[in-house]
């Protein structure tokens, strides 16, 4: 059995590939990473193609362009502890050289078409160690939602990693995103904000960048928020009008915070401790002459920080959005839904400092990588839009 892709071709292994898988498992950013040895000889990897790669649905991932083998990718039973029915599992391991190029999503793609197009599957599941980002980046772009943590597996990482994250995607899922629905797949408008109050960076937007175009087959776009009332809430506007979104999610710094801030209340007020962007520095004023006092939020907040807790992320609800411009684009968000676009959803998370900010302010400033801040976003986005597609 053979499959194809744009660029690649998926075949079995063959004992004639031990010397080219040798040289792409010989590299030590590969094999650990992934649960296996590096291996220490073409003999060694021609002894791997006889006992492990000659299962059943497990292919090597060749170049077109170049004939060469890049990586691997198979199809087996779940190790998961939930999938007692033995739902199928993707494991696969790319070149260090080709990494950053979308070529194992590609091939992803091929062997979810062979598992729910071929085999009749309701879900699979791929998992990945912990720390291991690049893995996890790529179940993300393919549809993959986080489902759950096993630690202390039957694994022998050799990174001595014992951790696993578990992430699936279901059949409908898999239709969504290829549209078999009938319906276009999901619009997703992330924002953050820009730097402001001295800082020369903010987490808000950096993360928001680091998500990639989609989550769980919903393209995502990306707006930057300049940090200056009335202005700010008149760009979100201008974004949802021009893309049409069926979410939005709007992001900002709450230096001090230990994790996640899941708003759920935006208040009609507008009272600035410091000036913003522009020099703005309104007190008690209003952000819609008229409007309601407060708005809840429309995100499915409870569920939100469940899930991003469960990714080994801290999370909460919180109760107060403040009174500076975050609170402003929150409050128009909800003002907008409420009289305008009642088919849309939206809210607000608040995000730490970046852990290179916490490192400059006062010691026990708590902070929070970009990339764990953008692990959760995602889990935001995947959350809410399964609710969207539960209801």
């Amino acid at each position: 059995m053979q499959l194809e892709t744009k660029r690649l071709i998926l075949r079995p292994w063959e004992q004639a590939d031990a010397e080219e898988l040798y040289c792409l498992a010989r590299d030590p950013k590969v094999g650990p990473a992934a649960g296996w040895m590096v291996h220490t000889s073409v003999e060694n990897s021609c002894e791997i193609i006889r006992t492990v790669l000659c299962a059943p649905e497990t292919y090597a991932v060749v170049l077109k362009q170049s004939g060469r083998i890049i990586g691997s990718i198979g199809e087996f039973s779940s190790d998961a502890q939930v999938c007692a029915n033995g739902s199928p599992e993707l494991g696969y391991w790319l070149g260090s050289a080709y990494w950053g190029r979308g070529l194992m999503a590609e091939a992803i793609q091929a062997m979810l078409s062979r598992c729910f197009d071929d085999f009749g599957a309701d879900t699979v599941w791929c998992s990945h160690f912990d720390g291991n980002d690049n893995s996890r980046r790529v179940q993300e772009k393919c549809g993959f939602l986080y489902h759950h943590t096993e630690r202390d597996t039957r694994w022998l990482a050799a990174s001595g990693k014992q951790i696993l994250h578990y992430n699936c995607l279901t059949r409908a899922q898999y239709q969504a995103m290829r549209g078999d629905t009938g319906k276009r797949p999901y619009k997703v408008l992330l924002t953050g904000f820009d730097p402001f109050g001295g800082e020369v960076t903010n987490p808000a937007y950096e993360a928001v960048k680091l998500l990639p175009g989609t989550v769980c087959g919903a393209r995502i776009i990306k707006q930057e928020l300049p940090t200056v009332f009335s202005q700010s809430g008149q760009t979100l506007c201008s974004a949802i009008e021009q893309n049409e979104p069926d979410l939005v999610i709007c992001v900002g710094q709450a230096g001090g915070s230990s994790g996640l801030l899941i708003e759920r209340v935006a208040v009609n007020l507008r009272d600035a401790r410091i000036a913003d962007n522009a020099g703005n520095q309104p007190c008690d004023k209003p952000v819609v002459q008229g409007g309601p006092a407060a708005y809840f939020t429309k995100l499915p907040a409870k569920n939100i920080v469940s899930t991003i807790r469960a990714a080994g992320i801290p999370a909460y609800l919180s109760y107060s959005a403040g009174s500076y411009v975050c609170n402003d684009v929150f409050y128009t968000l909800m003002h907008l839904i409420e009289t305008e676009r009642p088919a849309l959803t939206g809210g607000f998370i608040h995000v730490p400092y970046s852990s290179s900010q916490a490192a400059q302010k006062p010691s026990g400033t708590p902070g929070m990588s970009l990339d764990m801040i953008a692990q959760g976003l995602s889990c935001a986005v995947g959350q809410t839009l399964q609710t969207l597609a539960d209801s």
